[in-house]
């Protein structure tokens, strides 16, 4: 009594898994993209005159087709990176770079300490006050929130906005 019990339970499994199977190849074949790449997978190996009892099996041609498709999503995610969010001094310094667009980092940092700067830098540390060693510029967000970045950067603040100011140009010269 308890082999038959067994293979009850067998046949449940078997029919439960293979009703599975059934319904994930009926969801991936409904994807006419999915289901040409298998289509396209299989005849590839009819070309090639693979032997028919070597040959991939319709399902197996769609789990390949997923399993490459979570493969390139995997790669191009991790060669992308995080989208570039400026901060308000970013954006301030390119501001002044368009209004200005030969001003040096020596220019930028008085404009940044008189009017330009009005509302978003508080302050800018000079060498000799600097705590640390290292001087800063003091501004904040458009949110109110107290930010800080090291003086030393700011000739990359420049470089960048000059750099994305001529590809601007560039951009609308064509």
């Amino acid at each position: 009594m308890a082999l038959s019990d067994s293979l009850r339970m067998m046949n449940l499994r078997n029919a439960e898994f293979w009703k599975s199977q059934k319904e994930l190849t009926f969801n991936l074949a409904a994807d006419p993209v999915i289901c040409e790449r298998a289509i396209a997978r299989m005849r590839s190996e009819m070309d090639r005159n693979v032997p028919l009892k070597a040959r991939m099996t319709f399902e197996s041609a769609l789990a390949e087709v997923v399993d490459t498709n979570k493969a390139l999503q995997r790669q191009r995610s991790a060669r992308g990176g995080k989208a570039s969010k400026k901060d308000a001094l970013q954006r301030l310094v390119e501001e002044i770079v368009e209004r200005t667009p030969n001003i040096n980092k020596v220019q930028l940092v008085y404009r940044l300490k008189g009017e330009d700067g009005a509302g978003i830098v508080i302050s800018i540390d000079e060498q000799q006050e600097a705590i640390a060693g290292a001087p800063m510029i003091h501004f904040v967000e458009p949110d109110g929130k107290p930010q800080t970045a090291p003086l030393s950067g700011l000739k990359h603040r420049l470089a960048r906005a000059k750099k994305n100011r001529s590809k601007r140009a560039h951009a609308t010269s064509r």
